[in-house]
């Protein structure tokens, strides 16, 4: 089965640039740009592996991901405003910001890119990298220069509308001038539709540009055998990039669990944690032995009562509000439902913690310490591997500690928030700390991981 697997995927390239070929209207974009840029970081992992170049595309890719994901952070900065001149103006602040990072970190990227591919083509027998040999320009060449030209073009088009917002004042018989920002609908489109159009024909020429490059049979496998020879038997990358993806990902779902709210209401609901926590499982469940019952369902559990907290507390505060409690023998009934789901809720992310925290002491055991040294030294090296260990697990217990105190903060607010609203500060402060030590913690483990491959 194994040998039939496939490494090497240009094709999957071209299905993430999809989400990049349509118009944003200012900061708002109908295809999210950074699930594109995740199947590209995903694609360029094998593809970085047998072409430093394409490794520091993959980095730059990834590092579009956190740029493009800060745009929902920038869209609730936005529409948490209420006086609508200041709205406006936020709109076009930010457009540019993000207008300007795009170009200072995506373009570079796409050179790497082809540059990338460009050197896969010229130490590798092909028909469809560079094409012809009589032509002017390569076809790779020829599509990194459209991909940079579409590039400029779609941020240009994307923060031309937004300048209106400089012009926008009242009719003023002085000047004769009229508030040109009244007119944004209309220059917006008339900016979407030739963005829209580049777009269509860009994407079209990526996919007969790749498409050409998966059908050059003899150039893929080529690129495989690479692949199957010098990557595969080296079991070190694959550990480290788990550990280090990992990381990653439970980071994220840890901080889901902090609470931050507006109007009583959580802005990140707490079973987004429990999805992410599943995919962190996931990722490192082919390299590390982790409790497959235990970590899945954990996960599913913490997930479902969440979301029913998160339910229950959503129609408590918009039918009653803590106010009614002692007002109303409904209002009260289901303040009790609501705290019932928050105490389930809190054994079930005590449950996902534990396998999380077995999880890390599963890395610990079994990637801390490998032995490379000769038989010698390999006394003096087990004992370093063991105190090494016992060190890395005395991190977790101490996180373990600080996490009872989180989770407990988690439980006196949902109970007291009516009477103690400052428990709020109080629950974020835990849940800040918390997320420290869980990348301290993990950050640790990952060090001394990378160091016991370090002679593979």
């Amino acid at each position: 089965m194994k040998k039939n697997k496939k490494y090497i995927n240009f094709m999957l390239l071209f299905v993430g640039f999809i989400f990049l070929f349509n118009p944003n209207v200012n900061i708002i974009d109908l295809l999210p740009d950074f699930i594109g840029y995740i199947i590209i970081g995903i694609t360029l992992t094998n593809l970085g592996d047998i072409n430093e170049t394409l490794s520091e595309a993959c980095v730059m890719f990834r590092r579009m991901i956190l740029i493009d994901g800060a745009k929902m952070i920038a869209l609730m900065w936005i529409f948490g405003m209420s006086v609508m001149s200041e709205r406006n103006t936020s709109v076009l602040l930010w457009t540019f910001v993000f207008a300007v990072l795009e170009l200072v970190f995506l373009i570079p990227a796409i050179l790497k890119l082809f540059k990338g591919i460009g050197e896969l083509g010229y130490f590798t027998e092909n028909t469809s990298v560079f094409g012809d040999s009589g032509a002017k320009r390569s076809y790779t060449d020829k599509m990194r220069k459209t991909t940079v030209a579409f590039i400029i073009f779609k941020n240009v088009f994307m923060l031309l509308p937004e300048l209106s917002d400089i012009m926008n004042y009242e009719y003023s018989d002085n000047y004769g001038l009229n508030n040109i920002y009244s007119y944004i609908g209309t220059v917006r489109f008339l900016c979407f539709i030739p963005v829209l159009v580049f777009g269509i024909v860009w994407l079209c020429k990526m996919k007969t540009y790749f498409g050409r490059i998966s059908k050059d049979n003899g150039f893929i496998e080529a690129l495989e055998s690479v692949y199957k020879t010098k990557v595969l038997p080296k079991k070190g990358i694959f550990v480290r990039r788990a550990v280090k993806h990992g990381m990653i990902i439970l980071l994220f779902a840890m901080a889901f669990t902090a609470d931050f709210r507006l109007d009583g209401v959580n802005l990140f609901p707490d079973f987004i944690a429990g999805a992410i926590a599943f995919l962190y499982f996931k990722t490192i469940e082919g390299h590390v032995r982790i409790n497959k019952k235990l970590s899945y369902l954990s996960a599913l559990f913490y997930f479902v009562a969440s979301a029913a907290h998160s339910v229950t507390e959503f129609l408590f505060l918009d039918k009653y509000g803590y106010a009614s409690i002692n007002r109303s023998v409904e209002a009260q009934n289901f303040y009790f439902v609501m705290i019932g789901t928050s105490v389930v809720s809190t054994i079930a992310f005590f449950a996902l913690f534990v396998a999380v925290v077995f999880s890390m002491n599963g890395i610990i055991s079994e990637h801390v310490g490998v032995i490379n040294v000769s038989d010698q030294h390999r006394d003096a090296q087990i004992s370093m591997n063991n105190a090494r260990k016992r060190e890395l697990q005395r991190n977790n217990l101490f996180m373990m500690i600080f996490f009872s105190l989180y989770v407990i903060s988690d439980v006196v607010y949902a109970a007291t928030a009516g009477d103690m609203g400052w428990m709020f500060t109080v629950n974020l402060v835990c849940a800040i700390i918390f997320v420290c030590l869980v990348f301290k913690s993990y950050n640790d483990i990952y060090i001394s991981v990378e160091n016991s491959y370090l002679l593979e």
